[in-house]
């Protein structure tokens, strides 16, 4: 038996026509191709079977390759780093954001690293002073002895700063300040910190000029940036000679607010503008005294929470420190 398709149709006479087609070339073909599909579905299967294993074997590899770095990692090795094969793939961007979590932790290390050894090694002269100015005084005449121990004293409160200043900046290290974020108008900082500190400058025979025309906006802490606009003016003063003067402002500048602390004092020497941030770094003033050295490294930390840079220029005569957006931030902005 065939199958078959068939069409009738009345004639006006009365007659009937009737038109039909076999159905087997149909029948041979749909035969052919499921012979075919048959054929070719178990090889198609077992390409696709293997291909699945493939990539699931490269993905294994990458991961066990991630999970012995991450096992060398934990044993110390923090010179190590996360494979990365390019595929910009979803382990990779995952191994890319490890990557930067280590470099941040390895520059961590290195900072608190580097911080213990200025604390062992900036504490450990004075101390030795007290330590000798008081054994002096256990032998000396009374009077004698009040100076030794006056000079003790000084070394003590010496160290009692610095370590004053190193818990500063560990409390303005913590992230949950940006919470008391809020606008405030660095201009108007800038006139009260001017203030302030002009009883001092007077009586170091300087002048002081806060040079406010409008407001200049920004968000941040203001108990922070307040302490930090100060550290810049006592130490623009503290290095600026009688006679002088200093100037702080605060302007909108093309990359955003900016605050300037210029003074006329005998400068900041090229090849030391990259030390003075550096915590520790103490030159002498023009009273010949040292400071703990912590004063700008303070502001370079407030200024980084609040995604500033600090940097210093010439300014002939003296030095010009300003407060400026981050170069990173800037270049994030212009790309927007």
């Amino acid at each position: 038996k065939e199958s078959a398709i068939l069409v009738a149709a009345r004639r006006k006479d009365g007659g009937e026509v009737v038109m039909g087609r076999a159905l087997r070339e149909t029948q041979d073909v749909e035969g052919s191709l499921r012979e075919a599909l048959k054929v070719a579905l178990i090889p198609t299967v077992l390409v696709i079977l293997a291909i699945g294993l493939l990539f699931a074997n490269r993905t294994l590899q990458r991961l066990d390759r991630l999970r012995e770095t991450m096992s060398r990692i934990m044993d110390g090795r923090l010179d190590l780093r996360l494979p990365v094969t390019g595929e910009r793939d979803e382990i990779d961007q995952v191994a890319r954001a490890v990557n930067l979590m280590l470099n941040e932790i390895a520059r961590l290390l290195d900072q608190l690293k580097q911080v213990g050894d200025n604390i062992a090694h900036d504490l450990r002269t004075p101390l030795a002073v007290v330590r000798a100015k008081l054994e002096r005084a256990l032998a000396a005449e009374p009077q004698a002895a009040q100076s030794q121990i006056e000079t003790a004293l000084a070394q003590l409160d010496r160290v009692n700063a610095a370590v004053a200043a190193l818990l500063r900046i560990s409390a303005v290290e913590r992230a949950d300040r940006r919470q008391r974020f809020r606008e405030l108008d660095l201009a108007r900082l800038c006139a009260d910190t001017a203030e302030f500190f002009e009883p001092l400058a007077l009586n170091q025979s300087l002048r002081l000029v806060a040079e406010t025309s409008e407001p200049v906006t920004l968000r941040g802490d203001e108990d922070l940036l307040r302490e930090a606009i100060a550290n810049l003016v006592e130490n623009a003063i503290k290095f600026t000679p009688p006679g002088g003067s200093v100037h702080i402002r605060a302007v909108r500048g093309p990359d955003g607010p900016r605050i300037e602390v210029a003074d006329s004092g005998p400068g900041v020497p090229p090849g030391e503008r990259h030390k003075i941030f550096r915590r520790f770094y103490s030159a002498p003033s023009e009273t010949g005294e040292l400071g703990h050295g912590l004063g700008l490294s303070i502001v370079r930390t407030i200024a980084e929470l609040h995604g500033l840079e600090i940097a210093v220029e010439d300014n002939a005569p003296g030095a010009r420190f300003f407060l400026r957006p981050a170069a990173e931030l800037t270049a994030r902005r212009l790309a927007l």
